[in-house]
């Protein structure tokens, strides 16, 4: 790959998930094995690309214009069809309408620990909950509290960027459930720092279900696995398994 290339590591994950799909494509229809080792190599001309999304909807249409730079849209546009299939059928089973206003979600949010804060990470994190039919009020508007959607699919702001949280935050979400996003190296069975935090959290909030995620860089990752959180959030907080 030549040197000039800036690719972001999350742009990558698309592009080798992408060729990944198409090389597999190929040997169910019986294709030549050198013909698809041949088209992987072409996904590295995408070359230089702007990998900035903010929210899922902007993953997707990054990915979307990603598949277009390296020559396989069709590609990347069965892999997000296929994603919302899925997510579809998830929403069907979980049992509440896509267009159900914020009042009428459980309420959640997810943490991350740094340092010796908790942070409530913004961008696209919250659309995570909301395609599982849970509401963030630590990323909401005043507008999306009251009901009133900012788009036909999140109650977040499109500016939601990662919070500072403390107890009066947390309280004012009036919050029914706390994800954990922590690193290996921050679970609480390998830091002292974060078996305090996490004992003051469950000591602060005992009516709210306190959750790890099994996945965080998922969560935090803007690559395809972004989806795997979604059904995560399922079935943490509504029981409900892929």
């Amino acid at each position: 790959m030549s040197e000039d290339i800036r690719m972001h590591p999350d742009a990558y994950l698309w592009l080798e998930k992408v060729a990944s799909s198409v090389s597999a494509d190929h040997l169910t229809k019986g294709k030549n094995p050198n013909a698809s080792a041949r088209e992987r190599k072409d996904f590295e001309k995408a070359s230089v690309y702007n990998w900035n999304p903010q929210t899922l909807k902007q993953i997707c249409s990054q990915a979307m214009a990603l598949g277009v730079a390296s020559g396989h849209p069709n590609a990347v546009m069965k892999l997000l069809a296929d994603n919302e299939i899925k997510l579809g059928r998830l929403r069907d089973r979980i049992g509440i309408d896509r267009k159900a206003s914020p009042q009428h979600l459980i309420r959640a949010t997810t943490l991350v620990l740094r340092q010796d804060s908790w942070i409530s990470p913004g961008r696209w994190v919250p659309d995570i909950l909301d395609r599982a039919a849970v509401f963030d009020p630590i990323h909401s508007s005043p507008k999306s509290v009251s009901g009133t959607s900012l788009s036909a699919n999140s109650t977040h702001s499109p500016a939601s960027s990662d919070r500072i949280v403390g107890v009066s935050d947390l309280q004012f979400g009036d919050l029914q459930h706390l994800i954990l996003l922590l690193s290996p190296s921050d679970k609480p069975e390998t830091s002292e720092i974060t078996k305090r935090k996490t004992r003051e959290l469950i000591s602060d909030f005992p009516s709210v279900h306190v959750h790890l995620s099994q996945m965080p860089e998922k969560w935090l990752s803007s690559g395809p696995g972004v989806f795997d959180a979604v059904f995560e959030a399922a079935f943490l907080i509504h029981g409900i398994k892929d």
